[in-house]
C-alpha cells in the first residue's frame, strides 16, 4: 500500500508533538551528556521553547505545517516566503517514519511553488547531517556558504 502523505496548519494541539519530534530529533546529542531524566526534559522544553519563539520572530508569517502519513502525524514542514525566495525554516520527519520519501514529498512540494513564484528555494543544515544534505543534493540543491557548523544549501529551476 502507497503512503497517503499530507499537509495541514499546525494548531497548539500539535505543540506536544512538535515537541517529541524536536527531542527525538536530539535524542542522541543529549544522550552524550549524562544528565538524569529531569535534566535533559529540562534541557529539551528550554530548547524547544526557545527555538520556537526564535523562529516567530526571524520568520514571521512562516508557514507551518503538519506533515500526515496516512492520517497520523510524521513530521514537520515550516517555510517563508520573502523578497526574492522561499526560505526552508525546518523540516523534519519522525524516525519511524525515515526513509520513505516523506521529506523528499515536502520538499518538492515547496519546489513546485518556487517555480510558480519564480524564485529559488534557499535552505540550511548542519554540516554533520550527511544524510540531510545527500538528500539535497540529490534533490538538486547546490552548497553555498559555509560556516563552521551549518552550510547554505540553494535550489534554482
Amino acid at each position: 500500500m502507497r503512503n497517503m502523505i499530507t499537509l495541514r496548519t499546525t494548531t497548539g494541539d500539535d505543540e506536544e508533538f512538535l515537541y517529541s519530534l524536536y527531542c527525538s530529533i536530539r535524542a542522541d546529542e543529549v544522550s552524550q551528556f549524562g544528565w538524569d531524566p529531569a535534566q535533559t526534559e529540562a534541557f529539551l522544553r528550554m530548547q524547544f521553547n526557545a527555538r520556537e519563539a526564535a523562529y516567530e520572530f526571524q520568520f514571521p508569517g512562516a508557514e507551518d505545517r503538519v506533515i500526515h502519513v496516512n492520517g497520523e502525524r510524521a513530521g514537520r514542514l515550516l517555510f517563508h516566503r520573502s523578497a526574492g525566495r522561499i526560505l526552508l525554516v525546518d523540516i523534519a520527519v519522525a524516525v519511524k517514519d525515515r526513509g520513505n520519501g516523506i521529506a523528499t514529498w515536502a520538499v518538492r512540494g515547496v519546489q513546485r511553488e518556487a517555480v510558480e513564484l519564480g524564485v529559488p528555494v534557499v535552505l540550511r543544515v548542519d554540516k554533520a547531517n550527511i544524510p540531510a544534505i545527500t538528500l539535497y543534493e540529490k534533490m538538486g540543491f547546490t552548497s553555498g556558504v559555509a560556516t563552521d557548523i551549518f552550510v547554505e544549501m540553494t535550489w534554482k529551476r
